[in-house]
């Protein structure tokens, strides 16, 4: 299993890239949407029912 399919790490990678948003912190919340996959955090996020986060993985996004 890859480190991407599991749900509860990802879980996790979303609570982190809540907070380093809080701080502003978009270069590193760019990085983990890079590194772990646009597509997967949004996933992830539709599945908790967390809007405001799915609202910062579209405003921050892949450059």
């Amino acid at each position: 299993m890859k480190v991407e399919d599991n749900e509860s790490f990802l879980r996790g990678v979303l609570f982190a890239f809540d907070i380093v948003a809080d701080f502003s912190e978009f270069a590193v919340c760019r990085r983990i949407i890079s590194d772990v996959g646009h597509d997967k955090l949004k996933e992830v996020a539709e599945k908790q029912g967390n809007k405001e986060i799915l609202e910062l993985i579209e405003y921050v996004g892949v450059e």
